[in-house]
């Protein structure tokens, strides 16, 4: 019910340290963008439209 959600990276040892398992920690894939010539923009526009959610119990 409490934490942040985010799991355990590794275990603690019997002397007091952390072993970190490399398996565990997560890790992002960046693309190369070092011959990229378009602007990059935000992910997601200002201008996209709010759509609301409808309620599954409305007729």
């Amino acid at each position: 019910m409490f934490g942040t959600g985010s799991g355990a990276m590794g275990r603690h040892t019997k002397s007091g340290g952390y072993l970190v398992d490399w398996n565990k920690v997560r890790t992002f894939v960046v693309p190369d963008l070092e011959n990229f010539t378009k602007k990059l923009g935000p992910y997601v526009s200002r201008k996209t439209p709010i759509v609301m959610k409808k309620n599954a119990t409305t007729n």
